[in-house]
């Protein structure tokens, strides 16, 4: 029974040496690279921002919600006895 490893794998022979890859990139594919990194680290700062400013907001606004919501029932509820009242 085999395991998961394939020992016949080059990488796993060690009487060969590991073939070595040479990557060569030319001065303005590594400008265009380091301007497409800028943009995307500050995209993603620019999102964990508003995450952020989101997540400290919003307790906030569900209470103010809730307290506006509160003072509607209560102001449908004058009304109605108020209606009731009258008539």
């Amino acid at each position: 029974m085999q395991g998961w490893f394939c020992f016949q794998h080059f990488l796993f022979r060690l009487e060969h040496s590991v073939p070595r890859v040479t990557v060569t990139f030319s001065d303005v594919e590594l400008r265009d690279l380091d301007k497409k990194c800028q943009m995307y680290t500050a995209r993603m700062d620019e999102l964990a921002r508003q995450h952020t400013m989101t997540r400290l907001v919003s307790p906030k606004l569900s209470h103010h919600v809730r307290a506006i919501t509160g003072v509607n029932q209560r102001r449908k509820n004058i009304a109605v006895t108020t209606k009731d009242r009258v008539i």
